[in-house]
């Protein structure tokens, strides 16, 4: 019975059947995911509250599509104080939030330390906000700056708070487009 089949029926996929997912069509995916939720939930379709927090702008990397990074669009640098990031937090979790979402930059001014503080200032201030934080470039960078392995920083980062991290920075997969968009980002 091939995975198609069992999705026909609605039928439960081992776990096998479920990596071979990632070998569809992202559209016939797509119609097999409405086909489940269309029978769990009728009609009804559900969203994700969240804030999405850009620290700071100030990057080292210079990326053509960036919209907020002081070298390009906004010429008008900042990095916003833990206190400032908090007050956001808090106005945004009495609108009902669900989750923080903070994208940032390639700040070398910042820090580490000053990331994984605000990410367990918001944790312990907000137990109940699922903390998404910094994209796969932005692990680099700092696993540059600090010599640190990938896994050290994400592990400090799972240790301060941060639940889970965004896609973001997809562009560095395609080689020739990284280099059109981003040439000094991570590859």
């Amino acid at each position: 019975m091939n995975i198609i089949d069992k999705l026909e029926r609605n039928e439960r996929l081992n776990y096998e059947e479920a990596i071979g997912l990632y070998d569809l069509d992202l559209f016939v995916l797509g119609k097999y995911a409405n086909k489940i939720r269309e029978e769990k939930h009728g009609r009804k379709s559900y969203f994700n509250i969240n804030r999405h927090i850009n620290p700071t702008n100030i990057c080292k990397d210079v990326c053509q599509f960036c919209a907020y990074s002081a070298s390009r669009k906004n010429p008008k640098p900042y990095t916003l104080k833990h206190e400032e990031i908090l007050d956001v937090v808090k106005n945004s979790s009495l609108n009902g939030i669900k989750e923080v979402h903070i994208v940032s930059a390639h700040n070398p001014q910042t820090g580490l330390e000053w990331y994984l503080e605000i990410f367990k200032k918001i944790k312990t201030a907000y137990p109940q906000i699922h903390v998404k934080a910094l994209t796969a470039a932005e692990i680099h960078f700092l696993s540059e700056e600090y010599n640190k392995s990938y896994e050290e920083i994400i592990d400090l980062m799972i240790e301060y708070g941060v639940d889970s991290m965004q896609g973001g920075g997809a562009e560095i997969f395609d080689e020739k487009v990284r280099k059109k968009i981003c040439g000094g980002k991570v590859t």
